[in-house]
């Protein structure tokens, strides 16, 4: 096979909020895409690995000897010599560094939002070995458009989404940030749960808005307003059932993050949600149309100590089996 030396993450902007993604060691990250591309990174034997992010002050973090993440404000993209390059994301800065990593070994994933998930629909004329895909829809496009791809069942951050033994003092954990509320289903899921009765944990920055809204619905229901990665499974794990209820998202992390920390998850059936159906092979992890939703998340709510939805992640979508599988495929590739 051929072999790989340098390898390049392009990951991400640098946010007004940069202290929640500022690491200073490895065991701090809380970044799901970070470990796996040094799972990919150990895996494939690379000799030296970056993380890059734009519009930062410049910073550079030696995580490992041979795996660095550093922030620019602009990407350089003179005298690149990577062979490997994973372009996570879709956005316009990355492309002058793929043009100038012309040489390497190119993966690209991208969400669904504005149809990332394929280049092409985005203008970017680079010429990827492999791009990942969320769904059998998304799959089947990027195989129409003339790509290589690969099925991804995405995994969690396993060093802070843990399996916590925690006393179960609400019902259902909803795990949502107010400023993504146009397509993770606030709205919808609070009106759902009018009358129900049930304790509601949800964890994310809050609006006036959705707080009125859960008021004037009379939900009994905990605020935790944002809250850090690493200190979410501490809050999550005193809830029996966690939701997804995304409008339009790619394989929401929500869903593997909640699996990893033994939560059975329900996840609300919409036109526009992509997911593998490897996901929902076992009963803890079930797909319900909006009809059946609250019933179906009150029968959850009476068993849901009978499933074990941590050993099934750990079996199917950890972060070891998702880098194995995706490094098998880029071998077969490479040649």
């Amino acid at each position: 096979m051929r072999k790989f030396n340098r390898a390049l993450l392009l990951r991400q902007e640098v946010p007004i909020d940069k202290e929640r993604i500022t690491f200073n060691s490895m065991h701090e990250i809380d970044d799901m895409w970070i470990w796996f591309f040094y799972y990919i990174h150990n895996r494939l034997n690379f000799e030296h690995s970056e993380i890059w992010m734009w519009n930062g002050e410049y910073r550079v973090t030696e995580y490992r000897n041979d795996f660095v993440e550093k922030w620019y404000k602009e990407f350089p993209t003179k005298n690149l010599d990577f062979d490997f390059v994973f372009s996570r994301g879709g956005f316009s800065q990355y492309i002058s560094v793929m043009q100038a990593c012309s040489n390497a070994f190119k993966v690209y994933y991208g969400a669904v939002f504005k149809k990332r998930f394929n280049p092409e629909a985005n203008g970017d004329t680079t010429k990827y070995d492999l791009i990942l895909a969320d769904s059998q829809k998304q799959y089947d496009e990027l195989v129409n458009s003339g790509y290589n791809v690969h099925k991804f069942l995405k995994p969690a951050c396993e060093n802070v989404f843990l399996p916590l033994k925690r006393e179960k003092k609400y019902d259902v954990v909803f795990i949502a940030n107010a400023r993504q509320k146009k397509f993770k289903g606030h709205e919808w899921f609070f009106n759902k749960m009018k009358d129900t009765g049930f304790k509601i944990l949800w964890i994310g920055n809050v609006d006036g808005d959705l707080i009125s809204l859960t008021r004037k619905l009379g939900l009994d229901i905990r605020y935790t307003g944002w809250i850090p990665r690493k200190d979410i499974s501490d809050l999550a794990c005193h809830a029996k059932v966690g939701v997804c209820c995304s409008e339009g998202d790619s394989c929401p992390r929500i869903i593997p993050e909640m699996l990893c920390m033994g939560i059975p998850i329900i996840i609300r059936e919409t036109e526009h949600l992509h997911i593998w159906n490897d996901y929902l092979r076992d009963d803890f992890c079930c797909l319900v149309n909006d009809d059946c939703f609250a019933d179906m998340l009150d029968w959850y709510i009476k068993y849901y100590e009978s499933f074990e939805p941590r050993e099934f992640y750990l079996k199917n979508f950890s972060l070891e089996i998702s880098s194995n599988r995706l490094v098998e495929d880029i071998k077969k590739i490479a040649g």
